[in-house]
């Protein structure tokens, strides 16, 4: 099964709930308030999850800089973030990082079902 590590850190970044119940179909889907705490739990091999789930903002660490701390554990775990950016703005801003194309702010299940497609195109399951 999949798992999907959500980075939620305050209740405004809560993933909503037709999203949250879509994924959670084919995903194991955890939620965290830190880049610390995927930091922590990416040292442990059985913790790490298939996917980290960015919020739009992460408080005191460039989304970038959080996105290299999991790459240089890992770097087969997948990436996605939340943006209020259009599509060739945030592939600017994450070039070179492998992730997947944002979600929108406020993500639905058809949101969901496109972002497990992509992870099984990916051969993530």
């Amino acid at each position: 099964m999949l798992k999907i590590l959500a980075v939620v850190p305050t209740k405004a970044d809560a993933l909503p709930a037709a999203f949250a119940s879509a994924l959670a179909v084919k995903a194991e889907v955890r939620t965290i308030r830190s880049a610390e705490e995927v930091d922590a739990l990416m040292q442990d091999p059985a913790a790490r999850p298939t996917l980290v789930l960015w919020p739009a903002s992460i408080s005191g660490m460039p989304l970038r800089d959080a996105a290299i701390a999991v790459m240089m554990v890992d770097a087969r775990v997948h990436q996605c973030a939340v943006s209020e950016q259009d599509a060739d703005a945030f592939h600017e801003d994450t070039e070179g990082l492998g992730f997947l194309p944002a979600l929108k702010v406020r993500p639905d299940a058809e949101d969901a079902e496109a972002l497990l497609t992509k992870l099984k195109a990916l051969g993530a399951f």
